[in-house]
């Protein structure tokens, strides 16, 4: 038993270090993603602009009947005047527009493989978070199999018992807590619906809620400590 618990030990340090790469990766790649969604939302924020811009222009174009405005802007004569405003503007922001345009394919591209690099983290680490609390539900199962185990043998010594015992029906019956029931002894557990096993589960949940938001959360609190050493 001993032997056994401390493998498990060791599989659950390598399982908490793949579960510690895995998020630490999966942050790195969710804040590139952040950086590029808002690098992508700024391109279009600037091709927009630029499409508003130009439309400005078009609408000032139309509404000079006689063509004055455009007219001294062009000679300059009126270097500061309303027209002189939208020209520029629309100069500016069709020219930071080209270069927009030109960019956010390829950073649309990279933020496209980069989702996919997500979701394969994600599923990394909850492969490793799994395996991690799998390892630490195997020391807990380890150490009810052995007393489980010699509790069946007890059993079968006391049919034995009970029955030279018996012989001649010299002695009243022994009895024992579900000595006479043997559907529990069938290798599985009798207390599937008990408080115990409700609130066993809630806390392992609870502490795969703290694993998957911060792979170095303590939840020893929740399901106890492990007997192999941690880093």
């Amino acid at each position: 038993m001993l032997t056994l618990l401390k493998k498990a030990g060791a599989l659950i340090d390598t399982d908490r270090s793949a579960m510690r790469r895995a998020s630490a990766a999966l942050a790195t790649a969710k804040k590139d993603e952040a950086e590029l969604e808002a690098k992508l939302a700024k391109m279009r924020a600037i091709m927009a602009d630029a499409e508003a811009a130009d439309a400005a222009f078009h609408k000032a174009v139309a509404d000079d009947d006689g063509g004055n405005a455009l007219a001294e802007y062009a000679q300059g004569d009126a270097p500061d005047g309303a027209i002189a405003k939208i020209v520029e503007r629309a100069q500016t922001t069709a020219a930071l527009a080209v270069a927009a345009r030109a960019a956010a394919p390829k950073v649309e591209a990279k933020l496209k493989e980069l989702r996919e690099q997500i979701k394969s983290l994600e599923f990394e680490k909850k492969t490793a978070l799994v395996a991690y609390l799998g390892g630490r539900a195997t020391e807990t199962f380890a150490q009810y199999e052995r007393p489980w185990n010699a509790l069946r043998a007890a059993y079968d010594r006391c049919v034995g018992i009970r029955r030279a015992l018996e012989y001649g029906r010299m002695i009243e019956p022994l009895t024992g807590p579900r000595f006479d029931d043997p559907e529990h002894w069938n290798g599985k557990h009798t207390s599937a619906n008990s408080e115990i096993a409700k609130q066993t589960q809630a806390r392992w949940e609870q502490a795969r809620m703290r694993l998957d938001a911060d792979a170095d959360a303590f939840i020893d609190d929740l399901i106890g400590p492990t007997s192999g050493a941690e880093d």
